[in-house]
């Protein structure tokens, strides 16, 4: 029920973007936080690789300022991907 929810959640809910990629295009982008939900991707984190599947979540380190704590951004799709995103300014407006 949305009218129970806390009302930043519902703020950045409606905050969240869409985004569509087709099979082996290269996509991300940095301080984006990103939920994938449908398809496959594909990433090397700290020199190995690692596959994303439906409702994983990468990004959560867009907060940080020092881009060298951050991980890679870029993921390759597998598959046709579809994926919600936060871009860091819309996450500050709310916060």
């Amino acid at each position: 029920d949305v009218s129970r929810a806390p009302h930043f959640v519902v703020d950045i809910a409606l905050s969240l973007g869409s985004a569509v990629f087709a099979q082996s295009e290269v996509f991300g982008a940095p301080r984006v936080l990103y939920i994938l939900r449908r398809g496959l991707a594909i990433t090397r984190v700290r020199g190995w690789m690692r596959i994303l599947s439906t409702g994983t979540v990468w990004g959560e380190d867009f907060l940080l300022s020092d881009p060298r704590l951050r991980d890679p951004e870029t993921r390759i799709a597998l598959t046709y991907v579809e994926v919600f995103f936060l871009e860091r300014q819309a996450f500050m407006q709310v916060v």
